[in-house]
């Protein structure tokens, strides 16, 4: 479980980012929609040294490209689920955005004292980083995020490339630095 760990310095979330958004890919070209992305739905263990971190907990996880069920947990949850209209695998790569920004800051960004007041935030506000969080992450880091953050689903970033997103090059050399 990554929610007891945070903020990580940007190399490290980045690290457990890819091995996530790589599930992420996996599970979307078979067209499962986990529909539950969040700190407790990520689980590690130790291999050959290193760690690796996967996506489980697929009690929600639907096998289809549309959908239009209201489940999750509502500070994950995309505005197209609060809108209650059909969906696919971009309500996932929403909540694995703020999956990372929590893993950067160790925030929910939308968090507030009720469901209502949640799903407020996300219908009527948009992702923004402050100067705050602008000054702890790289420019490719930031534009990562908004991409996975874009309010329009048909402009966020899609579940079947996350994994190729600039943002991961260091990550994916070291990776094939580590199998040689």
């Amino acid at each position: 479980m990554v929610s007891k760990r945070g903020p990580l310095p940007e190399q490290e979330a980045l690290q457990i980012a890819y091995q996530l958004a790589r599930g992420l890919q996996y599970i979307s070209k078979r067209k499962v929609v986990h529909r539950d992305i969040k700190p407790d739905n990520v689980f590690n263990k130790k291999e050959a040294g290193q760690m690796i971190y996967k996506i489980g907990d697929f009690g929600f996880a639907v096998k289809k490209q549309i959908n239009q069920d209201i489940v999750g947990t509502p500070i994950f949850m995309s505005p197209e689920l609060f809108r209650e209209e059909p969906y696919g695998s971009e309500v996932d790569v929403w909540a694995y955005g703020l999956l990372v920004h929590y893993l950067l800051f160790k925030e929910h960004y939308f968090m507030d004292v009720t469901e209502n007041k949640v799903k407020n935030r996300v219908l009527n506000s948009r992702y923004q980083l402050t100067e705050k969080h602008m000054s702890a992450i790289s420019p490719v880091t930031a534009n990562f995020l908004m991409g996975c953050l874009e309010f329009d689903k048909n402009k966020r970033i899609r579940a079947e490339v996350l994994a190729n997103h600039p943002v991961f090059n260091y990550v994916r050399e070291k990776t094939i630095l580590l199998m040689r």
